[in-house]
């Protein structure tokens, strides 16, 4: 066999490794890895590297892998790749390709990331005819990751279509941010131009493609923002117009042509000027004379996509005249003889056929979507028809003369309001460019219902509507505000919502009116939450709450206090600071009599925040009625009876009322089919909820079952790091532990970190929480230091948090335990009496306590102290057994533990009654094949202490 060249690159010869083990397969073959990943396929190649397809085994997920050119300075270079990796790690925004991991590989660096389903950019313009609706929409949401990406203090450097991708979920990804810079001997081989191949060699001068760069680029400074948003620019451009601005013959030309500054606009009908503007404006020769940033040129595009919005503040009587001609028939609620028209024209078969073709273009399975769409025009219909037969009976009152004119026109002021909720509701779902099915459906579901313009006495208990003069204009307002709210609930784009909100914030603080600038406040602040950044919401929210009270706008202050009690006790991680919360809105509450709908809302707050903290049976008092408000104020079948069913059912876990938890979960379960289906992720939450319950009541194989329908169901419809997917594989990995298959439980936990490291953040509680799980399962896999480093790194960053978080005990448990395989008994009652501290300081129940008092015993009797460990084992047994029973799995724990401990302090005779209880236990229920070979070791001891040498033979 002839020898390999001497020169052939790592790429090569993974190429040629993995074209031989397919022309010469074999189950042994061996794989071809890249670091740990093993490599499936070559995806492409350009002049920075390789991409390879390949598979992460340690995570059970594919990954794209950029395999950059071997350089001398390997180590370097992917030092600082690494550090843009944990930029990008931390980024974690929906439109940027996720970056996984850096490396080297035989000298050359290669980065690990997300690996899209898709096309780029351009070749989505190129396959298809595109409108410019379309086109102005999904460069809107690459801007959005770009801006995410400065935000974050990275610049992209090379923002070219061909580095942007579109996935069959039709969502926009930028990717290769950064990850070029300062290579060494970069080259960048440019063919486009009749001079032929012109090489760039100063890569610390000239990074990018030198079709989509600035000129100040060219002419030696750093990549910036700047110069980002010039290339957004171009890029934008071309697939507007279908070529570059200053194309010409050669490079140097171009340059030339870019250093000009003119730019030439081709005719194309239906481009606005507005659009225009936006380019000419960001391709401006000059850094300082673009916009200031991305997120400033995102809102001109938001501005140029809707150019309908009007500002409202004008000067001169000319102006004046305008905004009074433009108006028209929005200065009022249509009336009695409009009203057909108007709500026809709301839903009508135009925008029927426009929904059902957005949701048919959804990407998700036909029948899911086909199911999904009926739902939602079924409620839609049936929503119309509550509106006409409120409307009718209004209007009826108000010819017979029967009803005060003052409340008759609230009434048609509020049916207004609703139907323009509807209108919001059915423009995001028409206008999408995402997959919005299951959002669209829960979203038609939860839209207030018009039959609440019929309540009369809450009617006049309400806001008074604002003055004749400014009446119209802040109707508009608010429908923008219903237009944010629609465009995160169905298309859950944070940051259109976020840019819609600010805006409809801007106008009014124009108007000057106090209760609209309180609503504008919270949906801004609501649109900050879903963007991930907690302490900027709970400022905004706490401004809106007291701006609420100040224009004596009481049910939005009400909303506002519910809001502020979730976000920052169940979101945020700081449930005793929210509990003040509960107090304003309930002082508010009592001020205003008891209302089920307002009541439902904050009740149902405070239940989450009291189960996180620990304190259940509150937990439990407070859901129950939050199930009575909702069940009054909406419906038994309503969305909002569910959650508040569902914070009851969780409470009575809490308390280990298991199967009355499990009769709730399972009511739920058959509520959200009816209303959603039995695939959408709703109806999955319960189901995950449900498999909690089973595993709690020691139904594992039922349980894991139930979790996986639910996984699958998460990972069709919204995706893998995801919330939902995220604690679905964090109860997978309890349930995978409880059944003994710890390598199992170990790949759900560590995949479950990674999905809500991206949905949360690595540093939300219920991430930090994950690893206290993970360092659990590496002690039950005998990996000593591996657990004691998760756990330790666990209860470092929760007692940052709140030295007196609730999670602190078990994790400390967990901590012990690692130090007692280790053979270091003192350092584990140290830690099991720290738990039993904290545990007794916040307040969490006897049964919970119990485990402290079960880890002490432990470590007692470990230091040979067995007369002293008797009182806690005795203590935890007599909890359990009043709140599990006697026969439950918890006593017989305790049981074994204390006849140890008997047998230590030289009492047999009592260790062996204790022995005898949980062999009889074993021969009358289920029973663990190692805890029964426990219990018979357990029995010799004694025996040998009571002289009975052939019943210890036996035993032993």
């Amino acid at each position: 066999m002839p020898d390999e060249p001497a020169d052939e690159g790592v790429d090569t010869r993974m190429l040629r490794e993995l074209l031989h083990g397919r022309l010469f397969a074999s189950d042994t073959a061996t794989p071809v890895r890249l670091g740990r990943f093993v490599v499936e396929q070559r995806l492409g190649a350009g002049a920075m590297g390789v991409v390879w397809a390949a598979h992460d085994p340690e995570l059970d997920r594919r990954v794209a892998i950029k395999l950059l050119k071997p350089e001398a300075d390997a180590d370097e270079l992917a030092a600082r790749l690494r550090r843009e990796a944990q930029a990008m790690a931390r980024l974690a925004h929906p439109n940027v390709v996720a970056v996984h991991e850096v490396g080297v590989h035989e000298g050359a660096p290669f980065v690990a990331m997300e690996l899209v389903d898709g096309t780029t950019l351009r070749q989505w313009w190129s396959d298809a005819p595109r409108s410019i609706s379309e086109v102005l929409t999904i460069f809107a949401a690459a801007g959005a990751g770009l801006a995410a990406a400065h935000d974050a203090g990275l610049v992209h450097r090379d923002f070219k279509p061909d580095n942007v991708l579109i996935g069959r979920d039709r969502r926009a990804r930028v990717g290769d941010f950064g990850l070029v810079r300062g290579v060494p001997g970069a080259t960048a081989q440019v063919t486009t131009f009749a001079e032929g191949p012109t090489e760039i060699t100063h890569s610390s001068a000239l990074a990018g493609t030198p079709a989509y760069m600035a000129p100040e680029v060219f002419e030696g400074a750093q990549p910036s923002a700047a110069s980002d948003q010039y290339a957004f620019c171009i890029s934008l451009f071309e697939a507007l117009y279908g070529t570059r601005p200053h194309e010409a013959p050669t490079l140097y030309a171009m340059i030339d042509a870019r250093r000009s500054g003119r730019v030439s606009f081709p005719p194309r009908p239906r481009i606005g000027r507005a659009v225009q503007r936006l380019l000419a404006r960001g391709l401006d020769r000059d850094p300082a004379a673009r916009f200031g940033s991305m997120g400033a040129l995102l809102e001109a595009l938001e501005h140029a996509r809707h150019p309908s919005r009007m500002p409202w503040v004008v000067g001169g009587a000319v102006a004046a005249a305008a905004l009074a001609l433009a108006i028209g028939r929005l200065d009022r609620a249509p009336s009695c003889a409009e009203a057909a028209a108007v709500i026809s024209g709301t839903w009508d078969d135009t925008r029927r056929a426009a929904v059902q073709a957005a949701l048919a273009d959804d990407g998700l399975p036909a029948g899911y979507a086909g199911a999904v769409a009926e739902r939602i025009e079924q409620r839609l219909d049936g929503w119309v028809e509550g509106w006409r037969a409120v409307h009718a009976e209004t209007c009826a009152a108000a010819d017979e003369g029967t009803r005060a004119q003052q409340l008759v026109e609230r009434q048609l002021l509020c049916l207004e309001r609703r139907r323009r909720e509807l209108d919001g509701l059915v423009a995001a779902i028409e206008s999408s460019a995402a997959a919005v099915t299951g959002r669209a459906l829960q979203a038609a579901v939860a839209l207030p219902s018009a039959e609440q313009c019929g309540e009369l006495e809450r009617l006049l208990d309400e806001l008074a509507p604002p003055e004749p003069a400014i009446a119209p204009q802040v109707a508009e307002v608010r429908a923008e505000l219903a237009r944010a709210k629609s465009i995160l609930d169905v298309e859950a784009d944070a940051a259109a919502a976020l840019r819609r909100a600010q805006d409809a914030l801007a106008d009014a603080q124009a108007l000057a009116y106090p209760p609209l600038i309180a609503e504008a406040e919270l949906r801004v602040a609501l649109a900050t939450i879903a963007k991930g950044d907690l302490p900027g919401a709970e400022a905004l929210l706490e401004r809106a709450y007291f701006d609420a009270i100040a224009a004596g706008h009481e049910v939005l202050a009400l909303q506002t206090a519910a809001s502020l009690l979730h976000t920052i006790g169940v979101r945020g991680g700081r449930p005793q600071d929210a509990l003040r919360w509960w107090e304003h809105g309930d002082a508010l509450l009592r001020k205003r009599g008891h209302s089920p709908r307002d009541a439902h809302q904050l009740g149902n707050s405070r239940a989450a925040v009291l189960s996180e903290l620990g304190r259940h049976a509150e937990a439990q008092g407070v859901a129950r009625q939050a199930v009575a408000d909702a069940e009054q104020g909406y419906s038994a079948d309503h969305p909002n009876t569910f959650s508040a069913l569902q914070n009851l059912a969780g409470a009575q876990l809490g308390l280990a009322q298991y199967e009355e938890a499990l009769a709730i979960y399972e009511r739920v379960v058959a509520g959200l089919e009816r209303l959603y289906g039995e695939d959408h992720p709703a109806t999955a939450s319960a189901m995950a909820n449900t498999a909690i319950a089973l595993g709690d009541l020691g139904r594992h194989a039922e349980a894991l079952a139930q979790h996986q329908r639910a996984l699958g169901i998460f990972e069709r419809t919204v995706g893998e790091h995801t919330m939902e997917a995220g604690y679905t594989l964090a109860n997978m990995a309890n349930i995978h532990s409880r059944l003994g298959d710890h390598d199992a439980a170990l790949a759900s936990a560590l995949r479950a970190k990674a999905a809500l490291s991206v949905a949360l953040s690595p540093d939300h509680p219920r991430t930090i929480m994950l690893g206290g799980n993970i360092g659990h399962i590496y002690l039950r896999l005998g990996q000593l230091e591996l657990a004691r480093a998760s756990l330790q790194e666990t209860i470092d960053a929760l007692t940052r948090i709140d030295a007196r978080q609730p999670e602190l005990p078990n994790n400390l448990d967990r901590l012990g335990l690692v130090e007692l395989a280790a053979g270091d008994c003192a350092r584990s009652l140290g830690h099991h009496q720290r738990a039993l501290e904290i545990a007794v300081a916040v307040g969490l129940p006897p049964h919970t306590q119990a485990y402290q008092q079960l880890n002490i015993g432990i470590a007692l009797d470990c230091l040979g102290r067995p007369g002293e460990a008797i009182a806690p084992l005795e203590q935890a047994a007599a909890v359990w057994g009043e709140a599990h029973g006697e026969d439950s799995q918890q006593v017989d724990n305790a049981r074994r533990a204390l006849a140890g401990a008997l047998v230590g302090a030289s009492r047999p005779t009592d260790a062996l009654a204790l022995v005898a209880v949980s062999l009889g236990r074993c021969d009358t229920s289920p029973c663990d094949p190692s805890a029964r070979a426990d219990v018979l070791g357990l029995q010799a001891e004694p025996e040998q202490r009571l002289g009975r040498a052939h019943d210890a033979r036996v035993a032993a």
